[in-house]
């Protein structure tokens, strides 16, 4: 498990999201394929506007995100951080934020402890960040995503063409009390 550093201060508890990448933020790759560089990174519609509203509502936003293209060799890891880096320039560039980044460079048949489903990277930003994880909401677009949640005891919620990131967004921001669980827990 890995964690890439975004120069953000250690804080207290406060509100934070976590968030899937591929599928979530940017077009996922035909599987067996993977984003293997910023030019091949393609946002989708809305990302950069929900990353913007979190970020001006005080959400902190964590990526958590599998990268086995790296364990695979079709990408480096240097690749992978730049392309990160690079992400987080134009979200900024934007008016958004990412606070920190944790990816999984393993294969699934690694069995490692930090690739989703287990719950290895959501423990690791519930340390570094002082989660709160029964009121934090991880958002993905696969089952994958929804078990790790689950076993870390987070809410959680898949986008979908019909409910992309930016609907979940504009709805827990407009809804005062937070996400509650079991609303579209999956």
């Amino acid at each position: 498990m890995r964690s890439q550093s975004v120069n953000t201060p250690r804080l207290e508890r406060s509100s934070a999201i976590l968030l899937d990448r591929d599928g979530v933020l940017n077009k996922r790759p035909a599987r067996g394929h993977y984003v293997r560089s910023w030019d091949k990174f393609e946002w989708l519609t809305g990302a950069k506007e929900s990353l913007r509203l979190l970020k001006d509502a005080g959400y902190r936003v964590i990526l958590i995100t599998n990268q086995a293209g790296v364990g695979r060799g079709a990408m480096t890891e240097e690749a992978l951080l730049s392309l990160h880096r690079q992400m987080t320039v134009d979200v900024a560039r934007d008016g958004g934020k990412i606070d920190a980044i944790y990816y999984c460079p393993h294969r699934g048949e690694d069995d490692c402890p930090c690739r989703k489903p287990k719950p290895g990277m959501i423990f690791q930003a519930q340390h570094a960040f002082g989660l709160d994880l029964g009121r934090t909401l991880f958002v993905g677009d696969d089952e994958t995503d929804a078990r790790a949640a689950l076993a870390a005891g987070c809410m959680s919620m898949l986008v979908s063409a019909e409910r992309p990131l930016l609907a979940i967004v504009r709805d827990l921001l407009g809804n005062t009390n937070g996400p509650t669980r079991g609303a579209n827990h999956v």
